[in-house]
């Protein structure tokens, strides 16, 4: 019994030693706000499919079709990810600092 009370206060003494080499929290004093920088492309859709000239074939037409609906995605998918990135960076924005009262607003 002796040896399970050496080996306690030996495993107490190491818990307690590691917690007094703890280096103290940092305080959060400044807080910086960035603009999300946004690749040139993703802000516009540029110019549509040209519409192939008179006389055109069904061949022409389904070609700009499918060319037209891509055009369409992609421009979409860009705007949805400058949407996505510019959410997150609000909402990263919108929370409160570390350490600081709660209800208090950047």
């Amino acid at each position: 019994m002796s040896a399970r009370l050496i080996l306690t206060v030996a495993c107490a003494s190491l818990t307690l030693a590691d917690c007094s080499t703890a280096p103290p929290p940092q305080v959060i004093t400044q807080t910086v706000y960035t603009v999300p920088q946004v690749p040139p492309v993703l802000l516009s859709c540029g110019n549509t499919p040209a519409i192939p000239p008179k006389p055109r074939t069904d061949v022409q037409r389904a070609q700009w079709v499918a060319d037209d609906w891509e055009f369409g995605q992609t421009c979409h998918n860009n705007l949805a990810a400058v949407a996505k990135a510019l959410a997150a960076d609000t909402a990263i924005a919108s929370q409160p600092a570390q350490g600081a009262p709660k209800g208090s607003t950047p």
